[in-house]
């Protein structure tokens, strides 16, 4: 909210409900809402804004309502979408990725930070369409998305490994951050929103779990 105590409520039609709607829209299309329910899910939540008086008059741009629009309050507008993207998300994995996956965190909360994570920027036009960057947006927070890389990894897991459990994940995780760092994980604007240079990362794994050997 903006600064001035005394400044009016901003309500449908001043700038920052324009602005609150333009990146709920976003949202919903990050979310890959169909394109008849954006409308609906944006002024659902920046129409509740106005009423509590969320903004005012004098904010207008997305980085004077990130703060309060990323609000736990505020966010459980939104909640059963979120979690049902991170359900859907989830449920396109085998049944091993997903109970890998489990391990570190379940679908629900991984769709909330999703949501979350959308708060952080400006995913989507300034314009006021409803057109979201998820491109960016997978780029900015690939950490969502390499749990997944990681549990497809864990399948390979066997004891012949001579190695504990927890031994190889921690091996697996390291070997993904530094494909991040290398560019061998990349990220893409649609499900699954990572991609593998898959014969670097074999390679990059392979390398790794050497290292564990010697250091063991």
């Amino acid at each position: 909210m903006g600064t001035d105590e005394a400044a009016a409520p901003a309500g449908p039609g001043s700038a920052a409900y324009e602005t609150c709607k333009a990146g709920l829209e976003g949202l919903a299309a990050a979310l890959f809402l169909p394109a008849s329910e954006h409308e609906h899910f944006a002024t659902t939540y920046c129409d509740y804004g106005a009423k509590t008086g969320l903004y005012d008059e004098n904010d207008s741009t997305w980085a004077d309502l990130q703060p309060t629009l990323s609000q736990p309050s505020y966010l459980k507008l939104i909640d059963q979408v979120c979690v049902r993207f991170g359900n859907n998300f989830f449920s396109k994995f085998p049944d091993p990725v997903r109970k890998e996956l489990s391990v570190e965190i379940n679908s629900a909360e991984w769709g909330r930070r999703y949501c979350t994570a959308y708060f952080t920027g400006e995913y989507f036009s300034v314009n006021g369409t409803e057109e979201s960057d998820v491109a960016q947006f997978a780029k900015d927070h690939l950490s969502l998305f390499t749990p997944v890389v990681v549990a497809g990894y864990m399948r390979y897991y066997q004891p012949a490994l001579r190695m504990s459990r927890d031994q190889y994940r921690q091996v697996v995780e390291g070997a993904v951050n530094d494909a991040v760092k290398k560019g061998i994980l990349t990220s893409l604007p649609e499900s699954p929103f990572v991609t593998i240079d898959q014969p670097r990362m074999q390679a990059l794994l392979l390398r790794a779990l050497k290292k564990e050997y010697r250091n063991s």
